[in-house]
């Protein structure tokens, strides 16, 4: 699992990070070159940044893979995959006979690790009701939003305040 540092704005020093800017020399920006003068506020701005915006740890897997994806599977969807190059390159028959049977394992592999992440949520879903709400949520297909209002003429409103008056 790969960490990566981010910046966590909303627990930074706002106030100590202005008056730090505040205590800068400006003038010198103006005495320089451009490239210099950029250079300098780069610096500060950056220097700033550092010292009064804490960084925590992100970790990048987490938006990757789905929870059931996991070595076993990537290893056969792997294969599986250079076996259909395999015989798209050769169009052997004993290739497509293997690449449709590493096909049908793979499907039966993804159904099961899908199965037990299902069981493990159902089973935890009375003491850790948050984890069975992220999975349901991410299994609604329909997403309930406000589309546009015809009037009584049949003319489409788009107006917020328009809109309003309708809904009341």
């Amino acid at each position: 699992m790969t960490k990566a540092k981010v910046y966590n704005f909303r627990k930074a020093n706002y106030e100590g990070m202005k008056q730090r800017l505040t205590e800068v020399d400006w003038s010198k920006i103006e005495k320089t070159s451009t490239e210099k003068g950029w250079l300098f506020f780069k610096n500060v701005v950056l220097e700033a940044q550092n010292n009064y915006i804490p960084k925590v740890d992100k970790s990048k897997s987490k938006t990757k893979w789905p929870k059931w994806f996991n070595r076993s599977i990537k290893k056969n969807i792997q294969r599986k995959k250079a076996l259909y190059r395999a015989f798209k390159r050769d169009q052997k028959q004993n290739t497509q006979k293997e690449y449709l049977e590493l096909q049908t394992q793979v499907k039966k592999e993804v159904r099961k690790a899908k199965r037990e992440i299902e069981i493990n949520i159902a089973k935890g879903a009375k003491t850790n009701s948050k984890i069975f709400f992220q999975y349901y949520n991410s299994k609604r297909t329909f997403k309930e939003e406000v589309k546009c209002l015809r009037d009584t003429n049949g003319k489409i409103i788009d107006e917020e305040k328009k809109n309003s008056k309708y809904i009341k």
